[in-house]
């Protein structure tokens, strides 16, 4: 039996993560900064950073997901937390006239997807933790999209549920044109899932991975990036 309260998690009763005590506290803080710059890099957000570290609301809800992932909770809870994480920055995006200084859905999804990707080093060599993590999501950048249209191909997966609508030319492109000018900042809410759902896939081909963060680390580590656009180029 667990129980989630504010700063920390108990299963049966035992204390499992204390974020009032000074050392979880200081790993999270170090994981959630970590996944922050991730998620504001490459032109993703051009805002003030410290506007987002002094957030603490949404701190708070990327420290609940944490705790809810180690309670083993569902795959939705990674959705929900997108979701309120994205309407608890309306307003500071509506305050925004340029989308490059929003933090948009593309940008949560990078901050929550990392900061459990940095959790989850902490199970090197304790399998029964990593059982933890196997409902969380992987990280979307466009090395990993393109990484998913390659794969895909690789085991026969379809890859026809969606398309890419350019809104300069006006019609809808091929799939491999939404893999290929896919940036994570750009993302709706259909594509972020179709990608998921299409890790999910891959990894119940694949033999070595057991979950979308075990694909993410596993591919990142067997493929560099230029290998990865060469076998997206010529696919």
């Amino acid at each position: 039996m667990y129980n989630i309260y504010n700063g920390g998690i108990t299963i049966n009763n035992l204390q499992v993560i204390d974020f009032n005590n000074s050392i979880d506290n200081a790993i999270f803080d170090f994981c959630y900064e970590l996944a922050l710059r991730d998620a504001t890099i490459q032109g993703a957000f051009l805002g003030k950073l410290d506007e987002l570290r002094n957030n603490e609301e949404m701190k708070y809800k990327v420290n609940d997901f944490i705790c809810h992932i180690l309670c083993n909770d569902s795959d939705d809870f990674v959705i929900n937390t997108i979701d309120d994480i994205c309407d608890l920055m309306k307003e500071y995006n509506n305050s925004k006239t340029e989308r490059q200084y929003q933090f948009k859905l593309g940008n949560v999804q990078k901050l929550v997807n990392m900061t459990a990707k940095y959790m989850f080093i902490s199970t090197c060599n304790n399998p029964d933790l990593r059982e933890s993590f196997k409902n969380c999501h992987c990280p979307l950048d466009s090395t990993i999209a393109k990484l998913i249209y390659v794969l895909c191909l690789d085991s026969g997966i379809s890859l026809n549920k969606i398309g890419y609508y350019d809104s300069v030319m006006n019609k809808r492109r091929s799939i491999k044109s939404f893999f290929k000018d896919f940036h994570f900042s750009n993302i709706n809410k259909e594509q972020y899932i179709f990608c998921q759902e299409s890790i999910k896939k891959i990894v119940k081909e694949n033999s070595n991975v057991n979950s979308s963060l075990e694909f993410d680390m596993f591919y990142w580590n067997k493929y560099s990036r230029e290998e990865i656009d060469e076998r997206f180029k010529n696919s």
